[in-house]
């Protein structure tokens, strides 16, 4: 009996050692290489602001981002479309922007990358601050790391085609590591007068033609009818 015990256990554990390795989704192969590009940060547990293990630091690079103080336990999400932030949903600032510790981040802060997820539909940052900023808290002032959610969409199943390199294309314009060049300003068809002077600041000249303007830049021109761009050369 001991002897066929051990004979069985023999063949398991050598069936086991031959076993195919079952391989990794694309999902999670690309989750691996980002967790690494991006240089992740780790936080303390339960919601912590303490920084155990600090990643890369990233640098903002446009308005629109809600963040929130981390011991709120409640994370607002900004999603980017065509390379901008979507206004916030009325119902979150609703409910929650007038406590005082929901705010705007600023373009030029830094943050940490504490986490990604890959879901469906989109890839998903978590970002803590760097810096703190005052909250109250149980009727006292403390000071407070921030954090924020920022989702890129994809569309269905197309997680399989993304790369790192692609994914960097999506969140550089958004935030960037520091120290690396900011990225170059871009003009995009149906933009406004505004947009543009944002981005590339006042023309040289302006050619005005009625309904039709060109904004005169040291290496661009760009071309608006009835206010929208329509073309750039």
């Amino acid at each position: 009996m001991h002897h066929r015990a051990a004979t069985t256990l023999t063949l398991a554990l050598l069936l086991g050692a031959t076993a195919p390795m079952v391989p990794q989704a694309p999902s999670d192969t690309l989750l691996t290489s980002l967790d690494a590009s991006y240089s992740l940060t780790k936080m303390g547990f339960g919601g912590s602001s303490r920084v155990t293990a600090p990643g890369s630091v990233y640098v903002v690079h446009v308005d629109g981002l809600l963040a929130r103080a981390i011991a709120d336990h409640v994370t607002p999400t900004t999603t980017i479309k065509d390379g901008q932030p979507l206004p916030s949903g009325k119902g979150f600032l609703g409910a929650f922007g007038a406590i005082g510790d929901t705010r705007q981040v600023t373009p030029g802060e830094r943050f940490y990358i504490d986490g990604i997820e890959l879901k469906d539909d989109g890839i998903v940052f978590r970002m803590v601050s760097l810096d703190t900023h005052v909250v109250e808290a149980n009727g006292d002032s403390v000071q407070s790391r921030f954090r924020m959610l920022i989702k890129f969409p994809i569309a269905k199943g197309a997680t399989d085609t993304l790369n790192v390199a692609s994914v960097h294309q999506l969140t550089d314009p958004i935030f960037s590591i520091e120290g690396a060049p900011a990225p170059a300003p871009q003009v995009k068809l149906g933009e406004s007068l505004a947009d543009v002077e944002k981005a590339f600041g006042q023309p040289s000249q302006i050619v005005d033609l009625g309904s039709k303007k060109i904004l005169v830049y040291s290496n661009l021109k760009v071309i608006l009818i009835d206010g929208k761009v329509t073309d750039a050369e």
